[in-house]
């Protein structure tokens, strides 16, 4: 399985039917695409009225070369935030594309309106097959996670190394109760002797000692995953 590289990312408000389960397409021609950009609301979405027009820079529709790339799409109409557009793979047979749709807030929305993620990747044809994040809520189901697309959920240890399920995660916010974060879940192996040559080369230094130690890694990569409110 090839992994895709993406080159732009989008987010935004969408036009839906009446479904609201997470929806996953490719965009690979020009018409497909003039129909994905007549979906997008030509003004904010708010309640105060007279709208501005909308900032979504999609619908300015970028130049995209569909003979060499092409767009996929992830739509969501429980709630108009965008959904988590992960990664998106080569499977051969297939594209898989990696996503997160996690419970949405408690607010008023407008019907009809949801939210959408889109990437340009890569061109490459087959049918598209979409996989959410396993969502883990006891600590004892990490483990077996390693090297999966997660959402953890549960009460964050907000301490000199903040924790979520026993998982390093990053924390900017004073989060509160129950939380989630979205990422790939990575694992730390530190031996003892390895702990010990580097003290040796560096002299003291602050540590957790040997074990096995895990980390959820944001899905643009390069650091942590942060934790929001859950609901």
């Amino acid at each position: 399985m090839r992994s895709l590289p993406i080159a732009a990312r989008w987010l935004g408000q969408i036009h839906l039917g009446d479904g609201a389960a997470p929806t996953a397409r490719a965009i690979r021609d020009a018409a497909a695409y003039d129909a994905l950009i007549a979906t997008l609301p030509p003004h904010r979405i708010q309640q105060r009225q007279p709208a501005p027009p909308s900032t979504d820079p999609l619908r300015a529709r970028p130049p995209i070369a569909f003979d060499r790339d092409m767009l996929i799409v992830v739509t969501r109409g429980d709630t108009m935030d965008p959904p988590t557009l992960a990664a998106v793979f080569d499977a051969g047979d297939h594209v898989l594309v990696r996503y997160a749709a996690t419970p949405p807030p408690p607010a008023a929305r407008c019907y009809g309106i949801g939210g959408y993620a889109a990437a340009q990747v890569p061109r490459v044809d087959g049918p598209l097959r979409a996989r959410p994040a396993r969502t883990i809520v006891d600590a004892a189901d990490v483990p077996a996670a390693v090297g999966d697309l997660v959402t953890l959920r549960g009460p964050l240890h907000a301490t000199r190394r903040p924790t979520l399920l026993g998982v390093d995660v990053d924390d900017r916010g004073a989060h509160r109760g129950l939380v989630e974060a979205t990422g790939w879940l990575e694992r730390e192996e530190v031996r003892q002797d390895e702990l010990d040559a580097e003290l040796a080369a560096r002299g003291q230094f602050a540590h957790r000692g040997a074990g096995t130690f895990y980390r959820l890694v944001a899905v643009d990569g390069g650091h942590l995953a942060s934790p929001r409110a859950a609901y």
